[in-house]
Formats: structure tokens, C-alpha cells, sequence
């Protein structure tokens, strides 16, 4: 049995916090359409040490807790063909 199934509601939503900044900082700095999305449109800047070649803010990434969730956007079929069709040499 993981500790995770028997932890507290904090503890629980530490863990997932942290496991989602883990995340971002795996994909923001190699990921143009997300850093796009999320730092321009959702207000939500990518730090200098993640994304030193994307990033054009030297505010750190805007999660703080899982409440901040509610502030992504949702990604759309759409937009990933755009973007898909923008790379066509």
C-alpha cells in the first residue's frame, strides 16, 4: 500500500503540486506551443532557469497551489493542428 493512500488531504496535495511544477519544469523549456500558451495567454511566466531559451519574462512560473489550476487554459484540437500546420517547412 502507497503512503499516498492513506495521507492526509495536505499531504495528498503537496505531493501533487509538486509532481505538476516537476512537470512544467520537464516541459516548458523545450515545448514552444506550451510555453506560448501558457505565458502569454494564461498570464502564467516560466522562470529564466526553465525556459532560458524560450522565456522572455524573469517572473517565476504562477502555480503556487492546485487552486491555481483553474487558471490554464484548455488546449483545443484546433489549436495543436495550427500549430502542427505552423512547423510545415
Amino acid at each position: 500500500m502507497s503512503d499516498l493512500e492513506t495521507a492526509s488531504r495536505s499531504v495528498i496535495a503537496a505531493h501533487q503540486l509538486a509532481r505538476l511544477q516537476a512537470g512544467f519544469s520537464r516541459i516548458l523549456p523545450s515545448n514552444r506551443f506550451y510555453h506560448q500558451k501558457l505565458n502569454v495567454r494564461a498570464g502564467l511566466a516560466p522562470a529564466q532557469d526553465l525556459a532560458p531559451a524560450l522565456s522572455t519574462t524573469d517572473q517565476p512560473l504562477i502555480v503556487n497551489n492546485l487552486d491555481d489550476l483553474a487558471r490554464l487554459p484548455f488546449t483545443t484540437k484546433q489549436e495543436l493542428v495550427a500549430d502542427a500546420t505552423s512547423l510545415i517547412p
